[in-house]
């Protein structure tokens, strides 16, 4: 019996190393563990993922994703530390490799009431985000925030709801020069030698450094919707989220604007538009701790500082994860 669930393991996951689409995606969490019945108090819960991805941007690319996350519940609050790494596995090439690390606390989610645990009305979470992303041009991200969530669904066993807004600050490190000579087709060194060429007005007014990188300050708002669904064998999770910034990226003033060479007009982002992101995963358990997971995600940022860093990019993701 024990061979054949080793043997129906094997054949799952060579399955799902087969599957094919369309991805990006660094947003949400490979499992996440949301509900009163799935996180006890004072244990410590984890789980780690091992999975293929297939992402598309300017062209399709494979990767191999590996995620982790820490769940630490008290009585009234949850602590989450999540991460994730992906590697392009068929070439040498750094563009496409990315990862994040999340630090996360929801304070009051729960209440006692009668000598009984149960989730409250609505509470608020502080959290601290780091991400690169060498596909997108991003080399680094810092950004620290803070959410109000609702729970209507809070009595039910198994569905949560949770409709929410916030207010996000960031630093961004972004690779402009990279992404315009790519946009060109030239070398990125003779574009940087370009633009190092410039007058000193002309640099002072981009903001680029000489090393061709813009480092970008922006707040945003944030709304989002997570439905959750949770049973002893099967767990989905899909959301959507909308981070709106408060201004654009870049201040254009059209006289210094007409003074600059062709090729650095209009190469940094004056328009506050959003990012835009959604998907979701839907996991099985298949063997006592063990779990299929299948995870889509599609992410369109407007906003980000560099015009010709991708906007849309969006992955599929098929593997393992172990939870405990």
């Amino acid at each position: 019996m024990r061979r054949k669930k080793i043997l129906w393991v094997s054949v799952i996951f060579f399955l799902l190393s087969l599957t094919s689409a369309y991805s990006q995606g660094y947003m949400g969490y490979m499992v996440t563990k949301t509900l009163l019945d799935s996180v006890k108090v004072n244990k410590l819960h984890g789980a780690a993922g091992l999975a293929l991805k297939v992402e598309q941007t300017d062209a399709l690319k494979f990767e191999l994703d590996v995620t982790g996350e820490l769940i630490y519940a008290l009585d009234k609050h949850k602590f989450r530390f999540s991460g994730n790494v992906a590697y392009n596995f068929l070439d040498d090439r750094d563009t496409g490799n990315k990862g994040f690390f999340h630090l996360q606390g929801d304070f009051f989610q729960y209440r006692i009431s009668e000598n009984k645990r149960a989730k409250s009305p609505f509470f608020f979470s502080a959290f601290a985000t780091y991400q690169y992303d060498y596909l997108r041009d991003l080399h680094n991200r810092v950004a620290i925030g803070t959410n109000f969530t609702f729970q209507p669904l809070r009595e039910h066993p198994n569905l949560c709801i949770e409709p929410g807004i916030g207010i996000v600050g960031s630093y961004q490190h972004w690779d402009a020069l990279g992404s315009r000579a790519r946009v060109l087709g030239i070398e990125r060194d003779a574009l940087l030698q370009s633009y190092n060429s410039l007058a000193q007005g002309s640099k002072d007014y981009l903001g680029i450094t000489e090393k061709g990188h813009y480092n970008q300050w922006d707040f945003r708002f944030n709304a989002f919707v997570h439905f959750f669904g949770d049973w002893d064998h099967i767990a989905f999770n899909v959301y959507t989220t909308v981070l709106q910034p408060v201004k654009g990226a870049f201040k254009t003033l059209s006289t210094e604007e007409d003074l600059l060479p062709n090729e650095f007009k209009g190469i940094l982002n004056t328009k506050p538009l959003p990012l835009i992101g959604a998907g979701g995963y839907f996991q099985v358990r298949i063997w006592k701790k063990l779990s299929a997971v299948t995870r889509f995600d599609l992410i369109w940022d407007g906003g980000q500082a560099p015009v010709d860093a991708y906007h849309l990019t969006y992955c599929f993701t098929q593997g393992l994860a172990y939870t405990w």
